[in-house]
């Protein structure tokens, strides 16, 4: 074991390449709805757009700091964001980044804010529910952040993190139904499911600009939709699951089903790295299903693990997952062939975040403590005891 611990304040404009659209665990779902990502999701957050070595960077806020911690894989090095003062009471739940992490959302319980580099926390939106689950179009601007009501505020964010509109709306669309699912496709189509089955594609701008929901209905039937999920491809299509397991490649572009399937059950759900589901068709068997080649979905049969996934992740031909029992574990499963590259035993933790090459655990600790694992080498860096600087301050 090694200690490498570098204080260096990085400014904010140093933290490249952040993604609002990866997350660290499987667990999928809100009180009235499912919306995007949900808030619980968001702790360490890997940087990269695949998980290449070459860029192997985490981050994750500290609460007990008020700062970020940025992990290099590659160089073994921890190194921290400049401070930002929490602002209200408590600790911050989330702490979400702006493309190239120019601004970040801070998200605590029922209020938003944004900060900006040098600048302190301004609030965005005190909610009338806790903050439930957010999506996003970084390219174009646009943020979707969800309240334990179904209250739905559409943001429209200067690369530099200033906001140029607004809407906040209710979730109740034409007196009727309501939405119920959805999430900010590659494309930029705001996709939603309403209680009436209803398919809706939502033109965030135009809801921004006259101050009420604008939206295109579609015409497919499709039961009670619960699930929307991007699938990467340009051309803006969503697998969507309904409540009677039936899975649907759609295009919101088209209006079109391009796929459906009926399956057994679904045993996993996760928006982490490549938006992905793990079912059954009988008995024997477990698929992941994730992404779209234009006319069909990506699927993989995979090997028996015997084991319970607790948190999944998908990018770059692999499966990256911890899995429960009398010891937690985690597994690197090439899809392809269903390879099992690693397994390894891990520790506790309170978040955790992983490419093909590392794992990364976080543990909050007012003293601050960090585990990083290489698998090639298996090779364990601890990086603890850094917050002795802000204790003292």
């Amino acid at each position: 074991m090694a200690l490498q611990y570098n204080g260096t304040l990085l400014a904010l404009s140093m933290l490249l390449l952040m993604s609002m659209k990866s997350s660290c665990s499987s667990k999928v779902g809100t009180v009235n709805g499912d919306i995007g990502t949900p808030i619980e999701e968001v702790g360490v957050i890997d940087t990269n757009s695949s998980p290449s070595d070459d860029q192997a960077l985490f981050y994750s806020y500290d609460a007990y700091a008020g700062r970020l911690n940025l992990l290099d894989g590659s160089s073994q090095t921890l190194r921290f964001s400049e401070t930002w003062q929490v602002q209200g009471d408590g600790l911050d739940q989330a702490w979400i980044a702006g493309p190239e992490g120019r601004f970040f959302f801070g998200v605590k319980d029922d209020q938003l804010y944004i900060y900006r580099s040098g600048e302190a926390g301004e609030l965005v939106n005190d909610f009338a529910g806790k903050l439930n689950s957010y999506a996003s179009d970084p390219e174009q601007g646009f943020y979707v952040f969800v309240d334990s009501f179904l209250s739905i505020l559409v943001l429209k964010v200067s690369e530099d993190g200033n906001i140029a509109g607004s809407w906040l709306g209710g979730s109740i669309l034409d007196g009727e139904s309501s939405i119920k699912a959805g999430d900010i496709l590659t494309g930029g189509v705001f996709l939603i499911a309403t209680t009436d089955g209803t398919l809706l594609s939502i033109d965030m701008e135009q809801s921004i600009a006259q101050q009420t929901w604008v939206t295109q209905e579609h015409s497919p039937a499709i039961g009670n939709p619960t699930w929307i999920a991007d699938t990467g491809y340009q051309g803006a299509h969503a697998l969507i699951l309904d409540s009677d397991n039936v899975l649907y490649l759609f295009d919101a572009i088209d209006g079109t089903i391009v796929q459906q399937e009926e399956v057994k059950s679904v045993l996993t759900r996760s928006k982490s790295g490549d938006d992905h589901l793990i079912v059954r068709r009988d008995d024997n068997n477990a698929y992941l299903i994730h992404g779209s080649d234009g006319t069909a979905w990506q699927e993989y049969l995979l090997p028996s693990l015997s084991v319970t996934l607790k948190e999944t992740k998908v990018g770059d031909g692999y499966l990256m997952a911890v899995a429960t029992g009398s010891v937690s574990q985690f597994y690197k499963l090439r899809l392809s062939d269903g390879l099992v590259e690693r397994r390894v035993e891990i520790k506790s933790y309170d978040k955790v975040g992983f490419t093909t090459d590392h794992i990364i655990l976080f543990q909050d600790s007012p003293l601050g403590y960090i585990q990083m694992i290489d698998f090639d080498s298996s090779e364990e860096v601890i990086f603890s005891g850094f917050n002795l600087d802000s204790l003292q301050d």
